[in-house]
């Protein structure tokens, strides 16, 4: 079912768009942090954007970052800015198939695939420092040179070892240097004050990961059919990251790598709710 054509006319917006984005007059793509074709927006308030002005809405690995009881009013936001009939493309981590994959590689006897899998679930909601379990996962894998682990990886999650560097996984390392200065003084602000805390309160309640890095819950189908349905959206159905209800839907640019495998891998779902009002 295919609702209108993407063409240079149909105006799309990207929300959270971190580096993933298209530099084109029909596209307006906005962040938490400025950069150059990025507009640095607050995105848990009001978008900046009249109402009705969207044919797509755009937002790829940034729902599982908002804070659960924020997530409502967010996707409602999105349906404010969504024309009639306009649709909204959500890419995210799947709880069901992260579970299922896991549950494979351990009955398997595949452990160190599981060991991953587990981690990959639960690091980015329990990280106290940059980059967590998993950053340590991904050096010692190019450390030991480990060619079967930095595979299931790509496939699992999408980072190629081959053209990423591993010490950048920071989220700040796109940050202008003065925003960078300011992050530094902030965190260690945070942690003077956090001096004065009971440990065992530390050590149970406190997280210096950066900003972006924390997950604040995890999705699956049925849940984002719910939460969709109750924001307004109709006609929510689950795609995939090479297919849309949108024709000729620029995946390449966005969901899909050269090799076709999914720029955020095989974890993700991509779910599309229809505004009809």
């Amino acid at each position: 079912m295919n609702f209108q054509n993407y063409s240079e006319e149909t105006l799309c917006v990207n929300l959270g768009c971190g580096d993933t984005f298209i530099k084109s007059k029909n596209w307006l793509n906005f962040d938490f942090k400025k950069k150059q074709d990025i507009i640095k927006s607050n995105l848990l308030k009001k978008i900046p954007l009249k109402s009705n002005y969207a044919d797509i809405v755009y937002c790829s690995h940034f729902l599982e970052h908002i804070p659960e009881k924020k997530v409502q009013a967010f996707l409602i936001e999105c349906g404010r800015i969504l024309k009639n009939k306009g649709i909204l493309r959500l890419v995210l981590p799947d709880f069901k198939k992260m579970v299922e994959e896991y549950l494979f590689q351990r009955n398997s006897a595949n452990n160190k695939k599981s060991n991953f899998m587990m981690t990959s679930i639960i690091d980015q909601f329990v990280r106290t420092e940059p980059g967590g379990k998993l950053q340590k996962i991904f050096e010692e894998a190019e450390e030991n040179n480990d060619q079967e682990l930095k595979e299931y990886i790509y496939q699992r999650t999408g980072y190629d070892f081959k053209n990423s560097n591993i010490k950048n996984l920071d989220l700040l390392k796109n940050n202008s240097l003065l925003e960078k200065i300011k992050n530094n003084i902030f965190k260690k602000y945070c942690i003077l004050i956090s001096n004065f805390l009971p440990k065992i309160f530390k050590d149970q309640n406190l997280s210096f990961a950066d900003i972006g890095e924390k997950h604040t819950w995890i999705y699956d189908k049925y849940l984002l059919e719910q939460l969709l349905h109750s924001s307004g959206f109709k006609n929510v159905r689950e795609v995939t990251e090479s297919y849309s209800m949108m024709k000729n839907f620029p995946y390449k640019d966005l969901d899909v790598n050269e090799d076709n495998v999914p720029k955020k891998g095989f974890d993700s779902i991509f779910i599309e709710a229809v505004k009809d009002n």
